[in-house]
């Protein structure tokens, strides 16, 4: 079986010829999982980093419901760019998303994320992160 950055589809395009360089990928999630692990002391997440979805362990819970947010950054991230304020970007989701859980009386108890960028730039995506 050959590898997803050579392999083909049935038009002979590859992840590489779209720009796209997995490799390079996770090499980034590799280089930020020191990140998540400063995150894990109270953790009840099954254990899925790097993995496109998340289990969180309810059963403290007597009865459970799941209250969700989706929020994202918005216009405001144009505004970061040309004010060289990346930084402020991740906290600012994260606070948009647990206050939208507050608001019904939940508790914010996980954050499911997804960044989607044209390309890895390390140093503007550990400013962001």
């Amino acid at each position: 079986m050959s590898s997803p950055q050579s392999s083909s589809s049935s038009s002979g395009h590859t992840y590489k010829q779209a720009g796209v360089d997995i490799h390079e990928a996770a090499a980034f999630v590799d280089d930020i999982s020191g990140m998540r692990a400063r995150t894990e002391k109270n953790r009840k997440l099954a254990n899925a980093f790097g993995m496109f979805a998340a289990a969180y362990d309810l059963s403290d819970y007597k009865q459970p419901v799941i209250v969700t947010g989706c929020d994202g950054v918005g216009t405001k991230l144009e505004l970061l760019l040309k004010h060289d304020l990346l930084e402020y970007a991740g906290k600012d989701l994260v606070a948009m998303n647990v206050n939208d859980v507050l608001t019904t009386g939940a508790d914010p108890i996980m954050f499911l994320d997804y960044l989607g960028v044209p390309r890895i730039d390390k140093r503007m995506l550990s400013r962001l992160l």
